[in-house]
């Protein structure tokens, strides 16, 4: 008779275990079921997020037409001259040519290097029924604008930097048309590279748009300005001469 209710407690006992894991089992398997489902939801249900730009760094090339002219006066001192004529100049629209890299500092910063070939020009002219004088004044440098930018947007971005362009003088071309004595008219080319300073600085400063096309290159349209703050002539030149000019800047940039 002991036997069988040892037995019996057994069997309760054990069909109770039975009932308690089964319970312990389901409620785990339903917590662990429940967690990635409010994962999913939760994901679903963000927006996907948006960098400010594809790239911390890009390359970008570029041509910049601009209105160029300058200041002049006359050097005082023992080499200078009189403007003259040099008052009736005018300024010319002239293109410059760029490339750089534009690598980020920060989420909106990002410091500004590159090279260019750049221009500015005068020119003056007569023309009357007995007489034709016409000539004009290209200045051409090599110069490296390091500028410090600020650009927020994603598709379509506002940028706009500002800083200074060393540069070094290359030459002074003078193109001339004139009527000679028998009345034909003549053309001649000067280059001129004496008597200049061959080491000048400007400030410069763009703003404008940043067109992403895709997550490999883009575009950019912006409005750009200088204004040269040392001489072009050295001490013993004849004139203080500065030049200035603004335009545009429009070209492509790749994402590295």
């Amino acid at each position: 008779m002991k036997s069988v209710v040892n037995l019996t407690d057994f069997k309760r006992s054990f069909i109770t275990f039975l009932i308690c894991f089964t319970t312990v089992t389901l409620d785990a398997q339903i917590i662990t079921d429940t967690a990635p489902k409010e994962e999913k939801t939760k994901k679903a249900n963000t927006p996907p997020q948006k960098n400010e730009s594809p790239s911390s760094a890009e390359i970008y090339a570029g041509i910049s037409p601009m209105y160029t002219f300058r200041t002049l006066a006359t050097n005082e001192g023992l080499f200078g001259e009189p403007i003259g004529d040099r008052a009736n100049e005018f300024g010319e629209w002239v293109s410059s040519y760029g490339i750089g890299l534009r690598s980020g500092l920060s989420t909106h910063f990002v410091l500004d290097i590159g090279v260019s070939l750049s221009r500015n020009r005068e020119s003056f002219s007569i023309d009357e029924p007995d007489s034709l004088n016409q000539y004009s004044n290209t200045y051409r440098h090599i110069a490296i604008p390091i500028q410090l930018g600020y650009t927020v947007g994603n598709e379509v971005a506002f940028y706009a930097s500002v800083g200074l362009q060393p540069k070094a003088f290359l030459s002074q071309r003078t193109d001339i048309l004139y009527k000679d004595p028998a009345g034909f008219e003549v053309e001649e080319k000067e280059i001129v590279r004496d008597g200049y300073n061959q080491f000048l600085i400007d400030a410069i400063g763009r703003a404008g748009l940043r067109f992403q096309a895709n997550d490999n290159y883009g575009l950019y349209l912006m409005s750009e300005g200088f204004y040269q703050l040392t001489n072009n002539y050295s001490d013993q030149g004849p004139f203080i001469r500065r030049a200035f000019g603004v335009g545009l800047s429009v070209g492509i940039h790749v994402y590295l």
